[in-house]
């Protein structure tokens, strides 16, 4: 008779179920930066050194993120202690007996390429353009295409759809307001074209969940300003085929302003 292989412990051979699970409750719990860095992180469950929950078996789970993305993930200590929650609650139905601690890494693997120092020599050199979607935000920016940053395919797909046609185009623009009433915010998307600025929002995806009038309120001291809002369902934006019927779509509504305008 072969020997029998040591069954793997539930915590690992789950895991995937649990990532599931905690990022559902993560989401409901409005915790959009914890639900966003549990789906988008790499998680690595190992043994802790240290068992200090009686007689539970205690894991670590770390979250790797690429170094860009861990930087620009505001409020490191709350996120962690939210997904710390929500997996403990959630691996608890699965295995009383497990206990996890939570803590989120810079993923070194994936930062690394063979041409690493010419990358970052041309982003020294300005060579390499990268949007503000980055900064001081809890709803990560995870993508990358040429360059800039986006938070989900849809809008990749709609930034190539509205690149294809010649549209001047800026992904998750930053706008700040100072004096007395401040103001920041990060757009899906700023298309300029025949004298039109217009703010472009897909909803419906994962991580963007406000309702119309929680939009309006949250660009409102740019619309004040003259900009224009036209929201899109981002469903219809996962294929490029989709996408280039919404950008079809933008351009009509920008003709229709400028002959508003006249």
């Amino acid at each position: 008779m072969g020997t029998e292989q040591p069954k793997e412990p539930i915590i690992i051979e789950k895991l995937e179920r649990v990532l599931a699970a905690t990022a559902k409750l993560l989401i409901r719990r409005d915790c959009i930066g914890a639900a966003s860095t549990v789906v988008h992180g790499r998680a690595h469950v190992h043994p802790s050194p240290v068992a200090y929950y009686g007689d539970c078996d205690v894991w670590d789970v770390w979250f790797y993120m690429p170094a860009d993305v861990y930087e620009a993930l505001e409020g490191k200590g709350l996120i962690e202690k939210q997904i710390d929650e929500s997996f403990n609650e959630v691996i608890s139905g699965v295995s009383p007996s497990d206990r996890a601690n939570i803590s989120i890494n810079i993923d070194y693997e994936q930062d690394y390429n063979e041409g690493w120092r010419d990358e970052i020599s041309r982003i020294i050199s300005g060579e390499l353009i990268s949007n503000q979607g980055r900064v001081r935000s809890t709803n990560i920016a995870h993508l990358q295409h040429e360059g800039l940053l986006f938070r989900s395919e849809p809008e990749i797909f709609f930034y190539k759809a509205a690149k294809k046609r010649g549209i001047p185009i800026a992904p998750l623009p930053v706008f700040v307001q100072g004096g007395n009433d401040y103001h920041r915010t990060e757009p899906d998307f700023l298309i300029v074209k025949d004298g039109i600025c217009l703010l472009v929002e897909l909803d419906g995806n994962m991580f963007h969940r406000e309702t119309p009038v929680q939009a309006q309120n949250r660009l409102r001291f740019l619309t004040q300003q003259g900009a224009h809002l036209y929201r899109l369902e981002a469903k219809r934006c996962v294929t490029i085929q989709g996408a280039e019927e919404c950008v079809s779509e933008v351009i009509e509504n920008i003709h229709i302003l400028t002959r508003k305008l006249r």
